[in-house]
């Protein structure tokens, strides 16, 4: 069965739309379950998401994974000088947000749209 790539924006916003709730979203762990405790990203116990690991759990490979967290890191770089990681797990939910936004703006001018 072959598909379609989505673009960089497509999986930026689902990405965004993930973790958009606080609920939804994770600190020091790229997924974690209804309890808190760490899981795997694809696992379906999953509820919480990190940053990186939202990109993780909607795209559907590796082309579309590379391309949307080069796209943030380059965003979380430009805003906050550091890293993911560093943004995710220190600055919080509204400067992920806020980087998410960015990338997803950026993209939208690179897409014409």
């Amino acid at each position: 069965m072959t598909y379609t790539h989505r673009s960089t924006l497509e999986v930026l916003q689902a990405a965004k739309k993930l973790i958009e709730s606080p609920e939804h979203w994770a600190q020091l762990a790229n997924a974690r379950d209804a309890d808190d405790k760490v899981c795997y990203y694809d696992s379906t116990e999953a509820v919480k998401f990190c940053a990186r690991g939202a990109l993780l759990r909607v795209s559907r490979d590796a082309i579309e994974y590379n391309s949307a967290i080069q796209s943030l890191r380059r965003k979380m770089h430009s805003i906050f000088n550091t890293n993911v990681a560093v943004v995710n797990d220190t600055l919080g939910h509204d400067a992920v947000m806020q980087a998410y936004d960015a990338a997803i703006h950026e993209e939208r001018i690179n897409a014409g749209t």
